[in-house]
């Protein structure tokens, strides 16, 4: 028997389709769902990447600026880590450091006679250029095992005598041992009693602190000859 009429205006009414689902006029169609879901999951996803984002500044994974502690220049923003401290460039000339005073994280030049940051083959620095310096005024502009060879033009930096050589010209100063006894860089300061410290007085090698030989003469010995008796004291006679 064929359907009444009556019962399909009903069903048009409801929206009910063939396989008996609800279309317009009742619950949100399956598209509707859908997009409603999608929408959704997006939100999370936002949600989720903000709040990855700040756990990542909490933890302190964000780059350092330039003046903060630092071991590798991976951690700064900058890119530059020098002298365990971020630094605004890569600051490697032997003359310049990044970690001076309220200056921390901005390269400056060290202070004339600083010992450079790397060798300068003898020379401090200048205090006027980030670059070795090239001449000396003074042995204070030398590291310690150089003194200021003032009769070079321009004097030089030279590197200290060793044991045994002379200098009577410039005295304790260009000897590696730091002591000049008898015109020759000793190994001691020798100052004893009918002591010295060349071939000359002693009969020794250049260079190392003997007594002086017999008939040897010392200012200082009482006697009316101011000899020595070669065992490192004055002669009795």
């Amino acid at each position: 028997m064929a359907p009444a009429l009556g019962s399909l205006a009903c069903g048009n009414l409801l929206g009910v389709d063939e396989y008996g689902e609800r279309g317009q006029g009742g619950a949100p169609s399956s598209s509707k769902a859908s997009s409603s879901s999608s929408s959704g999951g997006a939100a999370q996803s936002s949600t989720a990447a903000a709040g990855g984002a700040m756990a990542s500044s909490s933890t302190g994974a964000m780059p350092k600026t330039d003046g903060m502690s630092c071991t590798d220049g991976g951690e700064c923003a900058s890119k530059f880590c020098v002298n365990s401290v971020c630094c605004k460039t890569a600051c490697a000339d032997p003359c310049q450091r990044c970690d001076q005073g309220n200056m921390s994280g901005t390269c400056q030049l060290l202070p004339a006679q600083s010992e450079p940051e790397k060798s300068c083959a003898g020379y401090k620095c200048n205090g006027k250029s980030s670059m070795c310096p090239t001449t000396c005024e003074g042995n204070g502009d030398c590291t310690l095992q150089y003194y200021c060879d003032t009769d070079l033009l321009p004097h030089q930096c030279v590197k200290r005598q060793p044991k045994g050589a002379a200098c009577v010209k410039f005295g304790a100063a260009s000897c590696a041992t730091f002591f000049c006894v008898d015109g020759v860089c000793c190994d001691m300061p020798c100052m004893g009693l009918c002591m010295g410290c060349s071939k000359m007085r002693t009969g020794g090698a250049d260079g190392s602190c003997l007594p002086t030989s017999k008939g040897v003469v010392d200012p200082n010995c009482l006697n009316a000859s101011k000899t020595c008796d070669g065992t490192g004291k004055c002669d009795l006679m």
